[in-house]
């Protein structure tokens, strides 16, 4: 469900997606129109009216779905470190403009298919990225809610009472009926128990427990009723350390993904100056083609693989171990694990 800010941020980013997606199917079939038109000759104002088609659809792509690239390029500059955003935005953008400069003034080629496509690439690559993040904290959240809420406490007199799980002390003795979860960290008093450790050691056959073992808040009791004397409770318990790792390793971001994300703030350095001196000398040689080709060098050299494929391939990574019953307590680990 859309729950919270997580589920908010994934059916935005879905909306522009979808928004992305279905303006680059139309926009590429004018595109073959136009191709088509190009290469046999078509009237003047069909060119037109399929360039102003084109117009209409691109533009809920650039300016809606595409939204989150250009904020992100402007706090990049703002900030002066040019992050993957910049050289995007850049080329999304002037190759709109261009189109659409190209589309009321008279020129030779639009561009609108391609901004397109480019857009909804790119937000497909995030979306998948945002995804997997997502999951990740789904599972450490998961960690969190092993631990039921309330508890049965057993008073001095015998009887029993229900108390808040989050308000046992160390000592208290707690009731664990059949089916019930441990609330916490223990040894157990009173009953063999057949417990499901599952949460634990990802084995789902109940395992045997005498009195006097020590047992795990989050396992559930599959056999007689048990008594627990609680040992550890709160931010102590093996749950809440395990949420802790998890947390840690999501945190932590990889050094490859550290590695990428310098080497792509001086490549792009690098190649925002070379565009820039590209587009002046091509300017002197023959300025109809310094914009194409300052838009091609623009778009073949956005290092996606760096800042996309990275950090995506890295939380897939973990994610799917996760599901294995494997938790990644170091974000180093999947990256060492395939050398």
């Amino acid at each position: 469900g859309h729950d919270g800010a997580p589920g908010r941020e994934r059916a935005h980013a879905m909306r522009r997606l979808i928004v992305a997606g279905l303006g680059m199917m139309q926009a590429m079939m004018f595109a073959t129109a136009l191709y088509f038109g190009d290469h046999y000759g078509m009237e003047l104002q069909h060119e037109q009216f399929l360039r102003l088609v084109s117009l209409l659809v691109a533009t809920p792509v650039i300016l809606y779905a595409g939204l989150p690239i250009f904020l992100g390029a402007l706090r990049d500059l703002r900030n002066g470190r040019p992050g993957m955003d910049v050289p995007v935005a850049l080329a999304i953008g002037s190759g709109y403009a261009a189109s659409a400069w190209v589309t009321f003034t008279g020129g030779t080629h639009v561009y609108f298919e391609s901004v397109s496509m480019f857009t909804f690439f790119l937000l497909l690559a995030r979306y998948v990225e945002m995804t997997a993040r997502l999951r990740a904290s789904a599972t450490s959240d998961a960690m969190s809610r092993l631990v039921p809420a309330t508890a049965l406490r057993l008073e001095a007199d015998g009887s029993i009472r229900e108390i808040p799980s989050r308000s046992l002390k160390p000592g208290d003795r707690v009731v664990v009926r059949h089916g019930g979860t441990i609330p916490a960290d223990g040894r157990i008093l009173d009953g063999a128990a057949r417990l499901d450790e599952s949460m634990l050691s990802g084995e789902s056959h109940p395992v045997r427990r005498d009195p006097g073992s020590a047992v795990v808040g989050g396992c559930v009791n599959l056999g007689e009723t048990l008594v627990v004397a609680i040992e550890r409770v709160g931010q102590e318990t093996v749950a809440a350390h395990i949420g802790r790792l998890l947390e840690r390793a999501q945190a932590e971001r990889p050094r490859l993904a550290r590695a990428a994300d310098r080497v792509a703030r001086h490549f792009i350095s690098v190649v925002l100056v070379a565009i820039a001196v590209v587009f002046a000398v091509w300017w002197h040689i023959e300025p109809a083609l310094a914009f194409p080709v300052t838009l091609a060098m623009l778009v073949a050299t956005c290092p996606c693989a760096l800042s996309l494929a990275t950090p995506t391939a890295l939380t897939a990574g973990t994610n799917r171990l996760a599901a294995s019953g494997l938790l990644v307590t170091r974000a180093d680990a999947v990256e060492t694990l395939a050398r």
